[in-house]
């Protein structure tokens, strides 16, 4: 899996933005799609996770798509 902390995968939607902007653009996606936020919660991720599971990335590409 390419993406395995929350960092790399917030550069990758965002590669334009800073680090902190990236960081706060994914989790405003994040909270605005309750079925998945309900869904990666159900799977261990929290708000302030930094690594994120194989299948937490999926989830994500699911809802989000892919970078």
């Amino acid at each position: 899996m390419k993406y395995t902390t929350k960092k790399a995968l917030a550069m990758a939607y965002s590669p334009n933005l800073s680090y902190s902007g990236a960081m706060r653009t994914l989790n405003k996606w994040i909270d605005k799609c309750v079925a998945l936020k309900m869904q990666l919660f159900q799977r261990g991720y929290t708000s302030s996770s930094r690594n994120l599971t194989p299948e937490q990335v999926n989830l994500i590409f699911e809802y989000l798509g892919e970078p």
